[in-house]
């Protein structure tokens, strides 16, 4: 048994990363799962090399959220946060 999306990473909606990890465990759980059923892959190892990496990806983007959290609370640490300081990806590029 393996997690996924909010279930493996439940993290606050300051960086909006909520959907976009979930799609990314979804795809790479996929993955895992083709090179155990097609490429006869040690499911144990693959599903474990999954669980490493969605843990540590999740891990740093739950700490980011709570970071976000804090600094939005207060007037003078806002302009602090990442979404004030690089914006939200390719729209703030084009700005």
């Amino acid at each position: 048994m393996t997690l996924a999306g909010d279930a493996a990473h439940p993290m606050l909606p300051y960086r909006g990363q909520g959907c976009q990890h979930a799609v990314a465990d979804a795809r790479n759980y996929v993955d895992a799962l083709v090179k155990v059923w097609y490429g006869g892959e040690e499911r144990e190892a693959v599903v474990t090399a999954y669980d490493v990496e969605m843990i540590e990806r999740g891990a740093e983007a739950v700490k980011q959220a709570a970071r976000e959290a804090e600094l939005s609370m207060s007037p003078e640490t806002v302009s602090k946060m990442l979404m004030v300081k690089k914006g939200h990806g390719r729209l703030a590029q084009k700005v």
